[in-house]
């Protein structure tokens, strides 16, 4: 009996773990593309300090599209400053000093949704940096814009608690690698 009750609460915990993974798998009757993608995370707010420009966030996810590793970043805004430009680069700072710097991105993609424009652009990431995103907290974030004149480089600290979460999206992630 004691075996039973030992499987028994190793499957309650894993099934909590895997709770906590609000994981989006998308479907699509014309594709055959295998999509698992997290939850966007805020990890920045740009609040202007002059002029007219209203504030924006920028949003963090991760995705394994088939084969391959994506971070995608989206970043919203108004229609007063239409998508503040493209991101040309990205930069991760950790507690423990180490850097993920992405510089190519393998594509971007900008809409218009109820009055609002974003503009998502992705970067391919390696096995070792998402697991680098699950297990390090991340504590400052430089991104640079490509056509941006209001903000051709945003520089932030981020938030505990947006820490905690892009954590925990990416480790949800790291696991179904497994």
């Amino acid at each position: 009996m004691k075996p039973f009750k030992i499987f028994i609460s190793l499957l309650f915990v894993s099934q909590n773990l895997f709770s906590q993974c609000d994981l989006i798998r998308p479907k699509d009757d014309f594709e055959t593309t295998t999509k698992i993608i997290t939850q966007d995370q805020k990890i920045i707010g740009v609040f202007p300090l002059i002029g007219d420009k209203a504030p924006w966030d920028l949003f963090l996810k991760f995705a394994k599209i088939d084969s391959s590793l994506r971070l995608i970043l989206t970043h919203q805004c108004d229609h007063t400053n239409k998508g503040s430009g493209i991101v040309k680069s990205i930069f991760f700072k950790f507690k423990n000093d180490s850097l993920i710097k992405k510089y190519n991105s393998i594509f971007t993609q900008s809409v218009r949704e109820l009055g609002q424009y974003f503009t998502a652009t992705a970067f391919l990431i390696s096995k070792e940096e998402l697991e680098k995103f699950s297990s390090l907290e991340l504590v400052k974030v430089r991104v640079k814009f490509e056509s941006d004149f209001d903000y051709p480089e945003v520089d932030a600290e981020i938030k505990k608690k947006f820490v905690e979460n892009v954590k925990k999206n990416a480790k949800c992630l790291f696991l179904e690698l497994k």
